[in-house]
């Protein structure tokens, strides 16, 4: 009997022994076949698949302003530039007669400003610029554009002011479109302005600050009737001089633009 249970112990601990290893080998397969989470890849993206970053949004880039030639000038356009002429009391004597190119200046200094002039602050203004210029230049009457961008820089403190050469309407209309008035030298007695005393000056300069299809609006400095005073394209266009620097009219065709 003895015998008997013995070996019915060793039979059972076999079934048991034989039971445990293909537990073990049915666990060990399964960690074989189970994937490595870590080392999964994840999914592919799509095109359509949006883009997740780990960045902060960042504040988008200014926009810059359009290239002249991206810019659509519209076909007419006025910009309200605050008028005096070069002789806020009508006193047409020195230093008022010569007095255009600050006068024209002072116009649009004062549009980007935001201020508007009376007649004490022009006159004012007016005299306190050609002390600059006397100082600066060592006169002030008839300044070429050169030197009177660079009075522009020095005196007012813009960074930018630029000579445009050789202009046309449409370089023009571009300019006062984008918020920019444009000074204009002027061969004087071309313009046939029944305002100047004649025959009119010989130099001269003023301001556009509008247009349409057939004139541009000015601020004419040269008479007290010169507020928004429309004169032909043609007649601006052909009437464009330069000074020589000396006794007379070059004949070279330039503007000069003041970027606020």
């Amino acid at each position: 009997m003895a015998k008997f249970e013995h070996h019915h112990k060793f039979k059972a601990w076999s079934l048991l022994g034989v039971i445990l290893i293909v537990a073990i080998f049915i666990a060990l397969l399964w960690l074989w076949q189970k994937p490595n989470e870590a080392e999964v890849p994840p999914p592919a993206e799509s095109e359509n698949s949006p883009v997740v970053s780990t960045f902060e949004e960042s504040e988008p880039e200014p926009e810059s302003e359009p290239e002249p030639d991206e810019f659509e000038v519209p076909d007419s356009y006025s910009l309200a530039v605050p008028f005096s002429s070069q002789a806020p009391f009508a006193d047409w004597g020195q230093p008022y007669q010569d007095a255009c190119e600050e006068a024209a200046v002072l116009n649009v200094h004062y549009f980007y400003e935001g201020k508007e002039f009376t007649k004490k602050t022009a006159d004012q203004e007016i005299l306190d610029f050609i002390d600059f210029e006397n100082s600066y230049l060592g006169f002030y009457r008839s300044t070429t554009t050169a030197q009177l961008a660079e009075v522009i820089k020095a005196y007012l403190g813009y960074d930018r002011v630029e000579i445009i050469e050789d202009p046309t309407p449409e370089d023009i209309k571009r300019q006062v479109a984008q918020g920019r008035p444009v000074i204009v030298p002027a061969a004087g007695r071309e313009l046939g302005n029944p305002n100047f005393t004649p025959p009119g000056p010989l130099y001269h300069m003023y301001v556009v600050r509008g247009y349409d299809e057939s004139s541009f609006y000015t601020n004419d400095v040269g008479t007290r009737m010169g507020e928004n005073y429309r004169y032909d394209i043609d007649t601006v266009m052909n009437s464009i001089s330069d000074w020589n620097g000396d006794d007379g009219l070059s004949g070279e065709k330039r503007v000069i633009v003041i970027y606020p």
